[in-house]
């Protein structure tokens, strides 16, 4: 995980996206999302989510699935205007990234 995280702090501060070295390459690909808070991340911000979305009737299950809320009702604005002015406040901002490690001629010795 360290590692991890010294491959991407590189690419980040050299603007590269592949590093290649005698056995292969690592394809570093980075990005943001938005995403509503998951019940580990900020429990109390995903308390109040559910709290509301329970009293604008939208909450289907028992317990409120945030990828679910984004896709099928955020992005599509299938809510009150006004719903969706309270969801913009939960929303956060989350780097995603991944590392692709591609080996030349099978593994390593």
């Amino acid at each position: 995980e360290a590692l991890k995280k010294d491959v991407i702090r590189f690419c980040e501060e050299s603007g590269l996206t592949v590093l290649t070295a005698p056995h292969g390459t690592l394809k570093v690909t980075m990005s943001e999302a938005r995403e509503f808070p998951s019940k580990t991340a900020d429990e109390r911000a995903y308390l109040d989510l559910s709290l509301l979305m329970r009293r604008a009737g939208i909450d289907d299950c028992f317990k409120l699935d945030q990828n679910a809320l984004y896709k099928e009702y955020y992005l599509k604005e299938a809510l009150t205007p006004e719903l969706m002015e309270k969801l913009e406040k939960f929303l956060v901002n989350r780097r995603k990234n991944r590392i692709m490690p591609r080996m030349k001629n099978g593994n390593p010795e």
